[in-house]
């Protein structure tokens, strides 16, 4: 029997803060995360090397936990035209809700600690509730931030700030 969406765990989101590596790591153990989603459009970090693509899949792995990057689907900055972005986006959340209902515990990944500041609730938390997920924001201090539908309004104003008119 397949389990509701209530059932399963949320899907998390998280950003690294400029977290120390075992900090980060840490704070994906405790809520019992094994799938990073990267969702930067760029995943490297000159600051924080640790966070680069290659080295953070590779102490993922060290901790048991598996990487799978989908910046070009989920990213910010693309260059294809409108449709084709809403079509990459699309696929791209259908691979995320592919991986929930295989009971994945995963975490959709990014630079930013504030989810209000970053694409995973402007943008892609939305989507993932319209598809019958829950997405909650694991904090930089390890506090659980559950996105509701009322943050519709917030992903809304995004948009709004977002555009020059």
């Amino acid at each position: 029997m397949a389990q509701g969406p209530l059932a399963r765990p949320p899907i998390y989101t998280i950003g690294h803060s400029g977290h120390e590596r075992a900090t980060f790591l840490s704070l994906l153990a405790r809520h019992g995360v094994n799938l990073l989603i990267d969702v930067r459009t760029h995943p490297v970090s000159r600051y924080m090397p640790h966070f680069s693509q290659n080295a953070l899949a590779a102490s993922l792995q060290l901790w048991g936990v598996g990487y799978v990057f989908l910046g070009r689907e989920l990213g910010g900055q693309g260059t294809a035209s409108p449709i084709a972005a809403a079509v990459i986006f699309s696929r791209g959340l259908d691979r995320v809700m592919e991986y929930w209902r295989q009971a994945y515990r995963l975490a959709l990944f990014c630079a930013e600690e504030d989810p209000r500041r970053c694409r995973r609730a402007c943008r892609i938390a939305p989507e993932l509730l319209a598809r019958g997920a829950r997405v909650v924001h694991i904090r930089g201090d390890g506090r659980l931030e559950p996105h509701t539908p009322a943050w519709t309004d917030f992903a809304m104003a995004c948009l709004i700030e977002k555009d020059p008119k």
